[in-house]
């Protein structure tokens, strides 16, 4: 959103409903692509988004330190990374008759972008853990009483 407000309008860009709108962009694409599943709660949901973006873009129009060009920068960011990247669910029979929903993404992450954050958490748990076994401390594990003594 914020390329697409500086590219179009002289003014600066400030706050986050660029973004807002990226997620609103992205959440339209998800439910059109996957209406199937969804359904007439899917088509309501849809209807809803558009007159949402359609009534900010008419005040939008209507104020001029509204950024409607971050805001249509960001709804369209959010629908084109939700288009290539965004779940493409399917529902598929297994041989015992049950039902599962897969995800068929156009394009999909590559492993190491999928697998960053639990590397990330593996190594903080990892260092808390060296951490804790050095660090020695005074105050005792549970709560004395009173009139308790600490033993040692």
């Amino acid at each position: 959103g914020n390329l697409l407000s500086a590219y179009m309008s002289p003014n600066p860009s400030v706050g986050a409903s660029g973004a807002i709108f990226g997620l609103v962009g992205a959440y339209a694409v998800f439910l059109g692509r996957n209406k199937s599943l969804f359904g007439k709660s899917g088509e309501r949901g849809l209807a809803s988004l558009r007159q949402t973006f359609v009534t900010n873009l008419i005040y939008g129009f209507m104020s001029p330190q509204i950024d409607n060009w971050g805001h249509i920068g960001g709804a369209l960011g959010g629908a084109t990374i939700a288009y290539h990247f965004g779940p493409k669910l399917y529902l598929a029979a297994l041989p015992n008759g049950q039902r599962i929903v897969l995800d068929k993404p156009n394009i999909r992450v590559p492993r190491s972008i999928e697998t960053f954050p639990r590397k990330i958490g593996k190594r903080l748990y990892e260092l808390a853990d060296k951490m804790e076994g050095n660090y020695q401390s005074d105050i005792p594990a549970k709560p004395l009483r009173p009139g308790e003594t600490r033993q040692e």
